[in-house]
């Protein structure tokens, strides 16, 4: 909490003083920018510089790897229904399902793909669309629509998390990354949906460290919504972490910018958005991806936003055959191969995994519907939705 506190005002070193409330909630009480510093601590601080100036030096001389875990939805194309991840795709590989459950039914809603890492994210995109074409030889169906951005479906959120290794994290590579690389995306986003995500998920200098030694960045929405945003989001970040000491300012700071980020208010961050961008095109890498960049600030002058209602597979020239998906049947043999993976399938999921119901004739009769709240923010594997996050309601269909 204190690290937070002091990365969101722009500071690396300096004191929180945290107090716990009659509430039993703990508060930030006071932030002091130069305290006074013990001897014992003096030695941790010259360290924490040097090994900044050092790490500055490095991301230069690196060639930095890129990695993604970028998620997507599924849903009824006729009903507008959300079809669950787990109806199709297994729990590991290259394409899986994400964490998340709905209890008592161990459904996986969130669908996410793994592509291998590289150094140039031009590759890393060759590599997130063979992930997709092995996602649809699973779910081919023309019926069953894959949706991205920050919450295509009510209630669920999604993320574009981007790995980086050979690098160390710091303040000043994230505080690069929320303003040269989130805040153009930011831009781009659907607002409404953006702004519902970030209630709970997608925060500013947003990280988790990895077991490859890098790190998550997790504060993009998922950008899978198209190839070209999804090339150019890959492209911009690697400028922004190879290049990150050239790219000095900081326009999220204040208050009124930290509230106008999290209420999705483009218009706030339009006037910053020229000089942030006269920033990414003096850098010597901006030639490299300059075509690929071009959308970017194109959709940004046009005042247009990505699509998170249209199937996504049609703009990575994904085939979609003329195969209906029967609802609670994924028409998949219980053992499947996916590049080379043997997946094992358990037949019954198969209806066990479905509340999809495609309708028939005009006769009503109530039934019970469940609708679930925004994602868990707990980080542990298999985690359930809990039961204070479910809403029922009754519908006549």
């Amino acid at each position: 909490m204190a690290k937070r506190d002091l990365y969101l005002i722009g500071l690396d070193i300096g004191m929180v003083t945290i107090v716990l409330t009659s509430k039993r909630r703990l508060k930030v009480r006071e932030i002091n920018p130069s305290p006074m510093v013990r001897d014992k601590d003096l030695d941790a601080i010259v360290k924490m510089i040097i090994d900044f100036y050092q790490s500055d030096t490095i991301a230069q001389s690196r060639n930095i790897k890129l990695g993604a875990d970028p998620e997507f939805m599924l849903f009824n194309s006729k009903n507008g229904k959300m079809i669950s991840a787990s109806e199709f795709f297994p729990r590991d590989g290259i394409v899986g399902t994400d964490n998340i459950r709905i209890p008592n039914r161990q459904q996986r809603p969130v669908a996410e793909i793994r592509p291998k890492p590289n150094e140039s994210p031009l590759d890393l995109i060759e590599n997130i669309k063979q992930a997709l074409s092995s996602a649809n030889r699973l779910a081919p169906y023309k019926n069953v629509k894959w949706v991205a951005g920050s919450q295509p479906m009510n209630n669920y959120s999604i993320g574009g998390h981007i790995h980086f290794s050979r690098i160390t994290i710091s303040g000043s590579l994230l505080r690069a990354l929320d303003n040269y690389l989130a805040i153009p995306i930011f831009l781009i986003e659907e607002p409404v949906t953006a702004a519902k995500r970030r209630k709970k998920y997608g925060f500013l200098g947003d990280y988790r460290i990895k077991e490859h030694g890098g790190f998550e960045y997790r504060t993009l929405g998922s950008w899978l919504v198209s190839q070209s945003i999804a090339t150019a989001v890959l492209c911009l970040a690697k400028i922004v972490v190879s290049r990150y000491p050239y790219l000095p300012k900081n326009f999220l700071n204040s208050l009124d910018a930290q509230r106008a980020f999290y209420n999705g208010d483009q218009e706030y961050f339009l006037k910053y958005f020229y000089t942030l961008w006269d920033n990414i095109t003096e850098i010597d890498m901006y030639s490299l991806y300059a075509e690929e960049l071009k959308i970017i600030p194109e959709m940004i002058m046009a005042r247009a936003h990505w699509d998170e209602k249209s199937d996504f597979r049609k703009s990575w020239n994904i085939e979609i055959i003329n195969k209906r998906y029967t609802t609670g049947k994924s028409n998949l043999a219980a053992n499947t191969t996916v590049s080379g993976v043997q997946v094992t399938r358990n037949p019954s999921m198969a209806t066990r995994n479905t509340r999809i119901t495609v309708s028939r004739g005009t006769s009503s009769r109530p039934t019970s519907t469940v609708s679930v709240d925004r994602r868990s923010n707990n980080a542990t594997s298999g985690r359930i939705i809990g039961s204070g996050q479910i809403r029922r309601t009754q519908r006549i269909r």
